[in-house]
């Protein structure tokens, strides 16, 4: 299964936005005439993201869907909630009982609603 992310205008920003703060990679841009994003892959890790800004009919990016992402360390948690939460809305950040974060759900500025954990 690949999730495909429909961006109305706005897929060539996303792509370039979750390339930089996931530390991916653009490895696939197919563009329409006009400019707009046919379709396009991010690959983060080894798990692949798929982009466009079809169809053309009212619609926008939902948070129906939660992507997880687990760290390794307090700094790449601590990155991670600034990128993604920079122009969007942390939704619930949770503390342990020595107080360092654990989870934090993000809504981004793509609209797309992330669940940082770090164990």
């Amino acid at each position: 299964m690949l999730p495909c992310f429909v961006c109305n205008g706005h897929a060539e920003e996303a792509m370039k936005f979750y390339e930089n703060v996931l530390n991916g990679r653009i490895v696939f841009l197919k563009k329409e005439e006009a400019g707009t994003i046919d379709y396009g892959i991010v690959d983060v890790a080894g798990e692949l993201m798929c982009f466009s800004d079809k169809p053309h009919y009212s619609t926008e990016i939902t948070n129906t869907v939660e992507i997880n992402l687990d760290v390794e360390s307090k700094k790449e948690f601590e990155t991670l909630l600034n990128q993604l939460s920079q122009y969007g809305k942390v939704i619930e950040c949770g503390y342990q009982n020595d107080g360092t974060m654990q989870r934090a759900i993000v809504v981004d500025q793509f609209k797309l609603l992330w669940a940082i954990n770090y164990h």
